[in-house]
């Protein structure tokens, strides 16, 4: 009887041995598990805050539609003194790439623009406001659909459409009123979606699609004919004339205000949040070239409050830097592969009028992911020939994940622009198309859709 009870407990010693080696086991895997867990958190984590760090250095992050409706009642005298801190010396002096330099963190993340482009020459064309325009939503849904079959005819890759031409919107937007695109009048109800309407035929014909945005632009001399009641101009003027910018021939947002740089992010945030776009666009409308800024209320604060301030072109710079950097975040904001590129004028000395720093975005990360200078001259045109401008353009500083596209002009076939020089002009945009991808270009955008009949 003993001799049984001893192998008893031998055998239940060994089974609970057996027992504690399995659960000793099962918890190093458990522990493993975990570490392995929490590692992949502190690197996800990581990315969070490195973005977060990158939108918090270049940008105010309270981008909610109720602060921009709660600047409607600030003075003039305390929304000055606020905002010229947004523009003092450490922000001009942008080009050390301090201030953009945590942008860089968005590789971890975001795809870089070669990598989006896979490798595959874009053939872009324009289609402005002007080709766009309707008084119904069946002429305006025929109208585009006849356009982008004409533009996937002619070989076009990308299509790079006016979806805000003036401070509205081709879609329903919290921050901008409808265009008079669709219906004639701007801030009329819409019966459908124009945007994604667009984007889905222009996908379905295996084209790509990029928003095209005029960030500032509120009204030309004659275009919209008016402006309706939610149009941020008729919101602000009265309480906040300084928001604007009036010239004889045009009417913008003035950049200088961190209120104006939100509302244009914030309608960019919007788009990539809402629909699936592969880009955003800018051209090259910024601060009007006839605009003296030396005489802008914000400049003069600005001047007030700093014992060295800088010029008035280096002032329009720094504020059309960090508009830029601000919306090139906010189109990165949902984690997809938008593209954030910009078409400036073709001569570069133009641009730095414009308040335009060309040079700084080719060259540091943060700004732009491709850059399509309009290289709208001849061979042979006196004042700058197409050659010339190339090169200033491919010889320009640019950083190692930046593309470089060419704006080809397209409505001056067969025209006596450029002194005459464009005679047999169908074959001369052949041959500019060539030099520019010989010359390292990933492609180029045409203007405009209008002309596109003028290809061979």
């Amino acid at each position: 009887m003993k001799i049984k009870k001893d192998k008893l407990i031998v055998w239940s010693i060994l089974l609970a041995v057996v027992i504690l080696i399995s659960l000793f086991s099962n918890l190093n895997k458990d522990i493993s598990k975990s570490e392995l867990i929490n590692d992949d958190n502190i690197i996800i984590n990581q990315s969070e805050i490195n973005s977060s760090e990158a939108d918090d250095k270049i940008i105010n992050k309270d981008d909610s539609k109720d602060s921009l409706e709660s600047k409607e009642s600030e003075s003039i005298a305390s929304q000055a003194e606020s905002e010229i801190e947004t523009v003092t010396e450490s922000d001009v002096s942008s080009e050390t790439e301090e201030t953009v330099k945590p942008e860089e963190t968005e590789s971890e993340i975001i795809e870089t623009s070669s990598e989006i482009i896979e490798n595959q020459n874009i053939k872009g064309v324009w289609i402005s406001y002007l080709s766009l325009m309707s008084k119904s939503e069946d002429e305006f849904k025929s109208n585009f659909i006849n356009l982008i079959n004409k533009a996937k005819d002619k070989g076009v890759t990308d299509v790079f459409v006016h979806v805000r031409a003036f401070a509205d919107a081709l879609y329903e937007s919290e921050y901008f009123p409808v265009s008079h695109l669709v219906t004639g009048t701007q801030g009329d109800k819409l019966s459908f979606d124009p945007l994604e309407f667009m984007i889905e035929e222009s996908h379905d014909l295996g084209l790509k699609f990029h928003a095209w945005i005029n960030p500032l632009r509120i009204k030309t001399s004659g275009t919209p004919k008016s402006l309706s009641e939610d149009n941020v101009y008729n919101k602000y003027f009265e309480s906040d004339p300084y928001f604007f910018i009036e010239t004889e021939s045009v009417t913008i947002l003035n950049p200088a205000y961190s209120f104006v740089r939100e509302l244009v992010s914030n309608g960019i945030r919007e788009i990539v949040n809402n629909y699936n776009v592969d880009g955003i666009h800018f051209d090259d409308y910024f601060y009007p070239e006839e605009y003296d800024v030396s005489g802008d209320a914000a400049y003069k604060v600005y001047c007030e409050n700093t014992d060295n301030p800088v010029s008035p072109e280096e002032f329009m710079c720094a504020n059309i830097n960090s508009l830029v950097a601000l919306c090139r975040s906010a189109a990165k904001s949902n984690g997809t592969n938008v593209l954030f590129g910009i078409s400036p004028q073709g001569n570069q000395k133009n641009n730095m009028k414009l308040g335009a720093d060309t040079a700084l975005w080719c060259k540091t990360k943060g700004y732009i992911d491709y850059i399509c200078p309009q290289l709208y001259w001849s061979y042979d045109n006196p004042a700058l020939g197409f050659r010339e401008a190339l090169d200033s353009w491919v010889n320009l500083e640019m950083h190692d994940e930046l593309d470089l596209l060419v704006g080809l002009a397209l409505y001056k076939i067969d025209t006596e622009s450029d002194s005459g020089t464009w005679v047999d002009g169908s074959n001369m945009i052949d041959r500019q198309e060539k030099d520019a991808l010989d010359k390292g270009a990933r492609g180029v955008i045409y203007y405009e859709i209008a002309q596109l009949d003028k290809l061979n």
